[in-house]
Parts: C-alpha cells; sequence; structure tokens
C-alpha cells in the first residue's frame, strides 16, 4: 500500500539527494531557524525538512496535492500527530525481532512472524483512525489514504492473519512431507498445515501407528544437524513469502512516518509564527508562464524566528516581470525582503504555507541565489574573482524558467565596473528566460533599466520624519544612496 500524501501518483522519495549549492541556499535564505524550529532537534525530521525544500516541485497538481493535505493538517493538527504516531509505533515492531540474527530458514520465519505479529495491531489501529477521519477531511490526499486503510486492513483480513501467523508458530508440531530420491535423498519438500489441536472423541483412543517413527536420541548432534537442515528446506518458501510481508509493513510506517512527519513539521512551523504574529497564508501556484509574481503583506519567516516578534511587511506587484530591481539606502530592508521573497518560492513549491497576507507566483524551475560575502582572509584570490566564480556556477546549472536573487553582487569594485559587470549579466540571463530579482545600491545600473519592459523596481519606503519602516514598496530608483549613508554616518539623523 502506498501512502501517497506527497504526491498524487508515488510516494516521496526519501534517498533524493541535496543540490550542490544546497550551502549557498542555507545561507543565504537563513533557512537554518525555520528547519531547526521544524524539526525541533530530530535528526529525521530535519532530514525531511532539508530534501523537501531543497528539492522544491515544479508541477502544478503536486504542488497543489501537497497544499490540499496540508490545509486539513491545519484544521486537524491533532490529526496528524496521531498518524504520525501510529507510523512511530508501527516500526517499534522490528525491534524485537533484531534478536533474531541467524540466517537460516526458520530463523527468518521466526522473525518475519514475530514483525507480522507485532504490527497486528497498529494495522488495526490505522483502520480505526480512517474510519474516524475519513468524514473529517476535504483533501484528495487523506481522503485516497483512508479509504485505502478501510479497504484493505478490513477485520476479516486481519482476522485471517494474526490465525495465518499463529499457525506458522507451529505450536502443534511442524508436519511437513518428502520424498526419497533414488540416491536416497530426500525430495518435493513441502510444509503442511499443522494438525488441529481439537480431536474427536474417537481419535483420543489408543491404536496402533499407521506410519513410521523415528526418534532421535538425545546426543545424536549429527540427526538434529540433518532434521534442522530438512526443516529448512521445508520453510524456506514459506519463509521468504513471510519476509516479504514483514518488509513491505515496516516500508509502509516508515514511508508513513516520511510523510507524514513533513506536515508535522509544518504545523511545527505554522504555530511558532502565529506565535509571533506573523501572518500565514496557503500560497496561489502558477505555471511558469506568464509570469505572476503578486505579494501582499510578505514577511521573512527566518526573521521572524530569530526576532520572536511580527516584522514589517513588504508589497509586490511583479506580474510579467522579468526583473525586480530593488534599490535604495543601506539598512533599508532590502535583503530581508530579497530573503522572505526567496523563501515564499522555496515554501510554497515544497507545498508550504507562506509568511504573507496574500502570495500568487509561478512556480520556477530552480532557485539560485548570489549574495555578498564578508571578506574572508584565506582567499587566493580577489573578493570579485570570488563572486565571479559563484556566478560561472549558477551559469551552468541555470536554464530558462529559473529565478535568480541577487543581493549587492559586485559591489566589491567600483561602481561604474560593477554596474557593467551586473548589466551583462543580467541582460544574458534574462534573454535565456531566466527571471531576475536583483538588490543593489549602484544607482548606474539601476537607472539604466528606467525604461526598459517588463521591469519593476522597489525601494524602502521612506515615512514623514525621514524614518524607514523597513518596508518594501514599488518605486523608481533614487539617485546613488551611497551620498545618503555617509551623510548619516557623519550628521546622523536624515537628510
Amino acid at each position: 500500500m502506498r501512502v501517497l500524501l506527497m504526491h498524487p501518483q508515488r510516494d516521496a522519495d526519501r534517498e533524493t539527494a541535496l543540490p550542490e549549492d544546497r550551502d549557498d541556499l542555507a545561507r543565504d535564505l537563513d533557512l537554518e531557524p525555520l528547519w531547526e524550529t521544524m524539526a525541533g532537534g530530530d535528526r529525521l525530521l530535519r532530514t525531511i525538512v532539508e530534501q523537501t525544500m531543497l528539492n522544491p516541485l515544479v508541477e502544478l497538481p503536486a504542488i497543489r496535492w501537497r497544499l490540499d493535505v496540508l490545509a486539513d493538517a491545519l484544521r486537524h493538527p491533532a490529526m496528524i500527530q496521531e498518524l504520525y504516531d501510529l507510523a512511530n509505533q508501527g516500526l517499534k515492531a522490528q525491534r524485537g525481532a533484531w534478536l533474531w540474527s541467524g540466517r537460516t530458514a526458520s530463523s527468518l520465519l521466526s522473525r518475519s512472524t514475530q514483525i507480522v505479529a507485532a504490527a497486528l495491531p497498529t494495522l488495526r489501529a490505522l483502520r480505526q483512525f480512517a474510519e474516524r477521519t475519513t468524514s473529517q477531511v476535504r483533501s484528495p490526499g487523506l481522503q485516497n489514504l483512508c479509504s485505502r486503510l478501510c479497504a484493505e486492513l478490513g477485520e476479516d483480513y486481519l482476522t485471517e492473519v494474526a490465525d495465518q501467523v499463529r499457525g506458522l508458530r507451529f505450536g502443534a508440531g511442524m508436519v511437513f512431507t518428502a520424498g526419497v530420491g533414488p540416491d536416497a535423498l530426500s525430495t518435493r519438500l513441502a510444509l503442511r498445515r499443522p494438525p488441529q489441536q481439537r480431536h474427536r472423541w474417537r481419535e483420543l483412543i489408543p491404536r496402533p501407528p499407521q506410519r513410521l517413527h523415528y526418534t532421535l536420541a538425545d546426543r545424536d548432534e549429527a540427526g538434529a544437524r540433518a532434521l534442522d537442515a530438512l526443516r529448512d528446506d521445508a520453510t524456506v518458501k514459506v519463509a521468504e513469502a513471510v519476509a516479504t510481508s514483514s518488509d513491505h509493513i515496516l516500508a509502509f510506517f516508515e514511508q508513513l512516518r516520511w510523510e507524514a512527519g513533513f506536515y508535522l513539521c509544518c504545523l511545527r512551523l505554522q504555530q511558532r509564527l502565529t506565535a509571533c504574529g506573523a501572518p500565514i497564508t496557503l500560497p496561489e501556484p502558477h505555471q511558469v508562464t506568464p509570469v505572476v509574481q503578486n505579494a501582499t503583506g510578505l514577511a521573512d519567516a527566518a526573521l521572524v524566528l530569530r526576532s520572536r516578534a511580527a516584522v514589517v511587511p513588504s508589497e509586490l506587484a511583479a506580474d510579467d516581470a522579468s526583473l525586480v530591481l530593488v534599490t535604495g539606502a543601506n539598512q533599508g530592508g532590502k535583503s530581508t525582503f530579497l530573503r522572505g521573497l526567496g523563501l515564499a518560492q522555496l515554501m510554497m513549491q515544497a507545498g508550504m504555507f507562506v509568511t504573507a497576507n496574500g502570495y500568487r507566483a509561478s512556480v520556477v524551475r530552480r532557485l539560485h541565489t548570489h549574495f555578498r560575502r564578508e571578506e574572508d582572509a584565506s582567499l587566493d584570490s580577489g573578493k570579485l574573482d570570488e563572486e565571479l566564480v559563484r556566478m560561472s556556477a549558477i551559469v551552468d546549472r541555470a536554464a530558462a524558467g529559473d529565478l535568480v536573487l541577487f543581493n549587492e553582487s559586485f559591489a566589491c569594485t567600483d561602481e561604474p565596473e560593477g554596474a557593467e559587470i551586473a548589466r551583462q549579466i543580467v541582460d544574458a540571463l534574462t534573454r535565456a528566460g531566466i527571471r531576475v530579482v536583483f538588490v543593489t545600491h549602484m544607482f548606474t545600473l539601476a537607472d539604466g533599466y528606467a525604461d526598459r519592459p517588463r521591469t519593476v523596481f522597489l525601494r524602502p519606503e521612506r515615512r514623514a520624519d525621514g524614518s524607514r519602516s523597513f518596508r518594501i514598496l514599488p518605486g523608481r530608483p533614487l539617485p546613488t544612496s551611497h551620498g545618503e549613508d555617509v551623510y548619516q554616518l557623519v550628521f546622523g539623523g536624515a537628510r
């Protein structure tokens, strides 16, 4: 049985490799506080959230499938917790079976029947969970899972499995038949159903034996080994069949724990963000083209978790835009806005909610980040060389339908040179069908796109008293911010 809570037609891949730019994404978008909040120190849950967020979905049906399940989870959080706990409970069935370390058919059969027997109460509890839950959920993912659990784990079926397991313990003795070949070796070994414990009264009257009997002597070690070999030969097919069944049961519980664990992590994050006063909304994903990119009340989830308080939100209306330029003075909230935008894109394509009042966006094939790095004394080359090397790696990976986030890139050199480098890179990316969001205080770069179509300009809000609200709003680029920053540093206050 497949779980199908994270994909409509397949189980989530638990062995997906992380992308090669994993460290850059985690550092630039400040993913650590999200992962820590979602996992709560659990290594398995940490693996789940990392793999899910860093391997975003691009198919709209799959994203909407997860969002529908998440909506059910937000309405019934205890349901997801129970599902996760049942998966963990089912996996405990194998713990005692680890004691069976032999490799014979008999030990394999003993271990497998023990696992199946231990898992039966959890399977029954899962069916009861499905019977209670099926009328409460609305998502196709949870509705389908509940219907399959009810259909495939009926009481008659589980009772029959329990009877078969009891029989395979051979409490009444093991019966198998064999023939004798021309070379006096046994052939046609076959396991038979054990004799019933109850007998008719006529069978209790002693009668002369109708079959030949042989009793091993107490110290006949060779005979015991021969009998063990016969028993293994007779039970090997049954042992393999039961082992396959037990493996399927454990694999189902592993998959259920993984997929329910993802939604459990989302609930943990939602509870923390809501406690901090951050807005939560289920996003509206759109196809790659035409470009949709619209956000109201967008907040940086990582900043909310670090500050443990609500943050000033931003607005974005960039439908059909291939380039978004964010300009303005330093310490104006531009980098925070960029991180919030990147996080919202990753969270949406992971099938999660986003920290905004409303969020509509086209999916991207892949998200790339190119953020300014602090000076590293260990670098063998200059800072500009280091930025260009990282940019080259992004170009090698990027393709049409991707999104690249730049944060103060190429500002380590003089403004004319940095602006020209950035312009050529931005032009090449947008011509290749790659969307760009560029945060910069280089007026030369921003002003060069002043009349370019499909370009949106944003800048930090300035209040009437001259202070900043750290809210990013639509606005054309101002003359350079360098002079403004220097003025404030020397004289203080607003110019």
